[in-house]
């Protein structure tokens, strides 16, 4: 129109920076607006461009066309443009503004037919993409947007915004939540240090989860001071959806001295998924700071993360070794068993000189932990260390060392057996029963040159009425060179074997310990019970789905990798119900992780070491809770 002045009262700077080109491009260029000249007959024609909440100079004359920008229209403008404003629907808007009733008629160049979609989407390329992206815009963030079409339509959109940095901004400002989230993405992964502040802002009013999580792994990606700073405070937020995202940023794109520092506190959150998130943020920086404070957590209050921060630095290998080392030498006995838990896991040579500098400690928990972690190290350093635990005074960890020796140094292992019981005879009874005890095959097998000390070991077998042990202990007799001894062996096995009682109540012990399960599947089955073992709660739970009913009780270790004793708890709870008695021994001595453990579902909850007498008692107490009241009446 000639003679016509345009202005724009629009408190948005991408989107008139995207709007002024396009307008002079039109014919159309706008100017700041000075107040009418009264005696100016006629008033010139005006088109005023206003957003939302726009404030509108007071002497706009009869003779002005008010064109409104925004999501929808404002009853007070004659005409509007929905944001982002798309080039082809401005350029209708202008050539229409006498005939009102073709504005109406304009149609988005965007393909209904979705098999027409496919080849339109081709044809988009960074030549037309200021023309055809705000459309693409606002058909994603439309209620009449083709769903399965979006994913689609989201990758053509990245293309293109990464050749136009301009119209990602406008789509930043202007868009909705589709495109708000597609850009932001896109502004993170070319670092477009520009959208930042716009980014912030987007984000501190933020109420919608997608946008928000969206956004702040976008601004984890640069690696600005307002970026961390943002991070930092989204981290130790209220919104946990925020928190964690938050926190994996920081740990894949802000490693540093006071990132490690925050990371390392908040995996004492109150929250586990925020603690247990913090710790695999530490993690994922892969540095010796890192592995530094993730270690200085051995032994955190929840157990779900204990078992997380354990299973990071195991996997950390050879990294985390002196980290581990150093929190053992100064740390709790709690701590100490988890190191060297971890560390036997990590099955390192590195870590046996660590380990054995723990072997004189007073706890004897701790001790047992060391042997049981050296018995996983495949290496002959062990072999000197595990002997020297034999002289242990308590059952438990010549148990371990017994275990360790049978696993990686069967041959070597049988001689020091034997040359432990000639020096000190009055330590015989101790290593046979934990020969036994421990179903140490290689070992029984290497020491069957001795006639006495072979039988005493299978008589102490066969006192433990376990069906499983004596007929291992059977099949390893054919092994046997000496065919008296073997003869012998095979009757007392036998026989030991048809006086156990058919039908005995079963019970299903977890625990990652090898020493362990053989402690129990000695033990338990000379009361009364047929025991069967599983290396973890995941195994365990495998087996109680595939038969629940042949169960009587559960008997879990708290501390196990893949799903603990917690977990293993919960899961019962949840997919078998609440008949099944669960007892839960550990060496957790804290008031609150029984707590915990009976918020599970766990029935009782037993202290390492016990005496048999105790664990036995508390077994019997949960099969038969009709017995104790009587008792107790």
């Amino acid at each position: 129109m000639q003679g016509t002045r345009t202005h724009i009262f629009w408190d948005a700077p991408f989107g008139r920076r995207h709007l002024i080109p396009w307008l002079i491009k039109f014919g159309y260029p706008p100017s700041p607006r000075e107040k009418t000249i009264r005696e100016e007959d006629p008033a010139p024609l005006e088109i005023v461009f206003t957003g939302a909440g726009s404030l509108l100079p007071s002497d706009l004359t009869d003779n002005t066309i008010r064109i409104c920008i925004g999501a929808e229209p404002d009853k007070k403008t004659n005409f509007f443009l929905q944001t982002p404003i798309a080039p082809r629907a401005l350029a209708h808007l202008l050539a229409n503004l006498r005939h009102p009733e073709k504005i109406c008629c304009y149609t988005p160049g965007i393909p209904s037919d979705f098999m027409e979609i496919i080849p339109w989407l081709d044809s988009l390329n960074t030549g037309n993409a200021a023309i055809y992206l705000p459309e693409l815009f606002q058909y994603i963030d439309g209620k009449r947007a083709d769903t399965a079409v979006i994913p689609l339509l989201t990758d053509k959109i990245q293309t293109l915004l990464e050749k136009n940095p301009d119209l990602l901004l406008l789509g930043l400002e202007q868009g909705g939540l589709r495109t708000k989230i597609i850009c932001a993405r896109t502004a993170g992964q070319l670092d477009l240090k520009e959208a930042l502040p716009l980014m912030l802002n987007l984000l501190h009013k933020s109420q919608i989860p997608d946008e928000s999580e969206t956004l702040i792994r976008a601004i984890g990606m640069f690696s600005t001071p307002a970026a961390r700073e943002c991070l930092k405070e989204e981290a130790t937020g209220e919104d946990t959806v925020r928190a964690l995202a938050a926190i994996e940023s920081l740990g894949k794109n802000h490693a540093s001295p006071e990132t490690f520092r925050l990371l390392s506190s908040l995996i004492d959150h109150a929250e586990p998924i925020r603690a247990a998130d913090a710790a695999s943020a530490l993690a994922a920086t892969d540095t010796e700071a890192a592995y530094e404070a993730l270690a200085e957590h051995l032994h955190p209050e929840d157990a779900l993360v204990r078992k997380v921060v354990a299973t990071l630095l195991v996997r950390a290998g050879k990294k985390a070794v002196l980290p581990v080392s150093r929190t053992m030498d100064k740390g709790s006995p709690q701590e100490k068993i988890m190191g060297a838990l971890i560390l036997g896991y990590m099955g390192l040579e590195e870590a046996i000189g660590p380990l054995c500098g723990q072997l004189r400690h007073p706890d004897a928990s701790v001790r047992f932990s060391v042997c049981e972690a050296l018995g996983r190290i495949a290496s002959e350093k062990t072999f000197i260390p595990l002997t020297a635990a034999l002289e242990d005074s308590n059952q438990d960890v010549v148990c371990a060392a017994i275990t360790g020796l049978n696993y990686q140094h069967p041959k070597t292992g049988a001689n020091a057996v034997r040359q432990a019981m000639a020096a000190r005879p009055q330590r015989k009874s101790t290593l046979i029963a934990a020969i036994a005890a421990m179903q140490a095959i290689d070992l029984f097998l290497g020491l069957s040159e001795d006639r006495k000390t072979t039988k005493a070991i299978v008589q102490t077998a066969a006192e433990s009425r376990n069906p499983l042990l004596l007929h291992r202990f059977l099949k390893a007799c054919a092994s046997m060179e000496n065919p008296i001894t073997r003869q012998g062996c095979e009757a007392m096995l036998r026989k030991a074997i048809e006086e156990i009682p058919p039908e005995r109540p079963r019970i299903l012990v977890a625990d990652d310990s090898p020493t362990m399960r053989r402690f129990y599947e000695t033990l338990l089955p000379q009361y009364g019970y047929t025991v069967e073992t599983a290396r973890d709660g995941l195994n365990a739970l495998t087996r109680l789905q595939t038969d629940p009913a042949r169960f009587a009780l559960v008997l879990t270790d708290l501390n196990m990798p893949n799903k603990n004793g917690i977990e293993l708890s919960m899961s019962i709870r949840e997919k078998i119900g609440t008949d099944l008695p669960i007892l839960m021994v550990s060496t957790e001595t804290l008031e609150n992780q029984k707590t915990i453990a009976l918020q599970a579902g766990v029935n009782a909850f037993l202290s390492k070491p016990f005496t048999t007498e105790k664990i036995i008692a508390r077994i019997r107490s949960l099969l038969h809770p009709d017995k104790k009241k009587k008792k107790e009446s």
